[in-house]
C-alpha cells in the first residue's frame, strides 16, 4: 500500500501558498516598439481593474516585457484563493493581441508552479535554434502538463552591419572613433549632462528626431566634420562630410542573444504546470521526452529551483538514512543489544504506509513539509515499540515465558501508547485544518502525524509482540540490566 501510494502521489518542492498576491508576467515580441507594448499594457490593466476580490493593483511596461501584480484581499474576506482567482484571469489575457500574458500566485519565481530546464549542445546556433523550437512546440501542443512555454529561443533580429571604409576616411581626416560616435550619439542617443526645470533634476540626451532615424536610408542625412590639415599649421580646414560615404551598410538576421551554460550554447526555458500535473511527474515526461524528441547533441538539463528540487530530493533520502541509523544506535546502546532496536523498527515501515496513504487520500502531494512530518515519524512511533520491547525484556528478566512476557507487555502498555498517540494526533489535527496564512505547509505535516501515528500505532500493537515472539529464540536476556 505504501509502494502504491508512493508511486501515485504527487511530488513538489512546496506547495503553493496563497499569500493574498498575484504576479502578472507577459512578453512582448522581439523589436516590439514602445507604444506597441503600452498599449497591450493599457489592455491587461483594464483587466487587473476587474479582478474579483482585488484589493489594489500595479502594471509596469518597457519594450520587452510587461510585470504587473495584484494584492488580493485577507482570506477570510473571499472565498476563492489566489490559485481559483488566477485560473479567472488566464483566460482573458490570452486574448490580449501580440503579448504572451499570464497571472500565478506567488511573488517570486521560486513560488510559481513551473519546471526550468536548458537545452545545450555544443553545435552552433542554427542547429540549437531549428531543434529546440521543434521540441518547444511540441511541448506546448502536444503536451498536456503545461499551460504555457517560454524560452529565451526566439526569432532572429534585424541587425545592420556597418562597416567602415578605413582609408577613405583617413585621406578625409575622420577617425573611426568619431564616426561610431556620431552615429552612436545621434540615432541611439546619448545622456550628455543634466537640467533643473522648476526645482526638479532631469537628464538631457542628445538624438535626432524621430522622423529622421526610421530608415536606413535617413543616414544620408547624417553629417561629420572633415579635417584636412593645410601648409598653416595654426589653422585647420574644414568640412562636413555625408557619413554614408565612409561606411558600407549590410542587413542580417541574427539571434539578439548568445547564452552558454557550462560552456556549450544553450537556450533556457521555463513551463508552467497544468493543474493536476506535478512537479515531479513534469521532470520524469520531460527525461522521457528528451530520448525521443531531442537528437543525442542536444542535452536537457534542469536548472532554477527545479535543479533545487532534484538535489534536495536526494539529500532526503539521505536524511532519512541518517536518521533510521542514529535511531538504531541510540537503541543498540540503550538495550545493549542489536536485535531488540531491530524489532521496534518494524513499526516505522506501517507509520511511513499510514502517512503516504493519508496524503494520497487529503489530495496532499510529497514535499518539504511533509517530508520534515515522515522524518518526525521515525522518532514518535519507535516510542511504542520502546514501551513494548522494555517491558517485555523486563518480564523475561523475572522469569517468565516470552509468550507471557509480550502479553503483559501488551496489556501493561496499551494505555501509555494509546495516550501518546491521542496526544500527538489531537495535537496536529488543527495542523492537518489550517486556513489563512502558511496553511499549505502546516497541513502537509498536520496530515503527514495525523496518518501516520494512527496507522502505525494500530499496526505496532500487532507486528511487534508478533516479532518479538519470532525472534525472542535468538535473544537471551540479561537479568543484570534490569534490576
Amino acid at each position: 500500500m505504501g509502494v502504491f501510494a508512493l508511486h501515485f502521489l504527487p511530488s513538489e518542492s512546496k506547495p503553493v501558498e496563497d499569500q493574498c498576491y498575484l504576479q502578472v508576467d507577459g512578453n512582448a515580441p522581439i523589436g516590439s516598439s514602445y507604444e506597441f507594448v503600452k498599449e497591450n499594457a493599457l489592455r491587461v490593466d483594464d483587466i487587473l481593474a476587474h479582478t474579483p476580490y482585488a484589493e489594489n493593483r500595479y502594471i509596469n511596461a518597457d519594450p520587452t516585457k510587461i510585470e504587473g501584480g495584484v494584492w488580493l484581499l485577507d482570506w477570510e474576506k473571499r472565498p476563492l484563493d489566489a490559485k481559483q482567482i488566477a485560473d479567472i484571469l488566464n483566460p482573458q489575457l490570452e486574448k490580449v493581441p501580440g503579448i504572451h500574458c499570464m497571472a500565478s500566485p506567488g511573488a517570486s519565481q521560486s513560488d510559481k508552479p513551473v519546471v526550468n530546464f536548458i537545452l545545450q549542445t555544443n553545435q552552433d546556433f542554427d542547429y540549437l535554434e531549428k531543434y529546440g523550437n521543434a521540441f518547444l512546440s511540441y511541448l506546448y501542443t502536444y503536451y498536456p502538463g503545461f499551460t504555457q512555454v517560454l524560452t529565451s529561443l526566439v526569432p532572429r533580429q534585424r541587425e545592420y552591419i556597418i562597416k567602415i571604409d578605413r582609408e577613405k576616411a583617413a585621406s578625409l581626416g575622420v577617425s573611426t572613433q568619431d564616426i561610431a560616435n556620431t552615429i552612436g550619439y545621434l540615432v541611439k542617443g546619448e545622456k550628455v549632462g543634466w537640467v533643473t526645470r522648476e526645482s526638479k533634476r532631469d537628464e538631457m540626451f542628445i538624438q535626432i528626431e524621430e522622423s529622421k532615424r526610421k530608415t536606413v536610408d535617413d543616414l544620408s542625412e547624417v553629417l561629420i566634420k572633415s579635417r584636412l590639415n593645410t601648409n598653416n599649421r595654426d589653422k585647420e580646414d574644414s568640412r562636413m562630410v555625408p557619413v554614408t560615404d565612409l561606411i558600407t551598410i549590410s542587413e542580417n538576421l541574427a539571434p539578439t542573444n548568445l547564452y552558454h551554460y557550462n560552456k556549450m550554447l544553450s537556450a533556457s526555458a521555463y513551463g508552467y504546470l497544468a493543474d493536476g500535473t506535478s512537479l515531479g511527474q513534469a521532470i520524469e515526461d520531460l527525461n522521457q521526452l528528451k530520448n525521443t524528441k531531442l537528437p543525442s547533441t542536444i542535452q536537457l538539463t534542469f536548472s532554477g529551483s527545479t535543479k533545487n528540487y532534484l538535489e534536495e530530493s536526494k539529500l532526503v533520502i539521505f536524511i532519512y538514512g541518517l536518521a533510521l541509523i542514529f535511531v538504531f544506535l541510540i537503541l543498540a546502546a540503550q538495550f545493549e543489544s542489536f536485535l531488540d532496536p531491530l524489532i521496534i523498527m518494524f513499526s516505522v515501515p506501517f507509520s511511513i504506509t499510514g502517512a503516504l496513504l493519508a496524503l494520497f487520500l487529503t489530495d496532499c502531494t510529497l514535499n518539504i513539509y511533509s517530508k520534515i512530518g515522515l522524518v518526525t515519524l521515525i522518532g514518535l512511533i519507535t516510542k511504542h515499540g520502546i514501551l513494548i520491547v522494555d517491558f517485555s525484556n523486563r518480564a523475561r528478566a523475572a522469569g517468565k515465558s516470552p509468550f507471557e512476557a509480550v502479553q503483559e507487555a501488551c496489556f501493561m502498555r496499551l494505555r501509555p501508547i494509546l495516550m501518546t498517540t491521542l496526544a500527538m494526533v489531537i495535537g496536529s489535527i488543527p495542523l492537518a485544518l489550517a486556513s489563512g496564512a502558511g496553511a499549505a505547509a502546516r497541513r502537509q505535516i498536520g496530515v503527514t502525524i495525523v496518518g501516520g501515528m494512527s496507522v502505525g500505532t494500530l499496526f505496532t500493537l500487532f507486528v511487534i509482540p508478533v516479532i518479538y515472539l519470532l525472534f525472542s529464540g535468538f535473544r537471551k536476556i540479561n537479568p543484570d540490566l534490569y534490576k
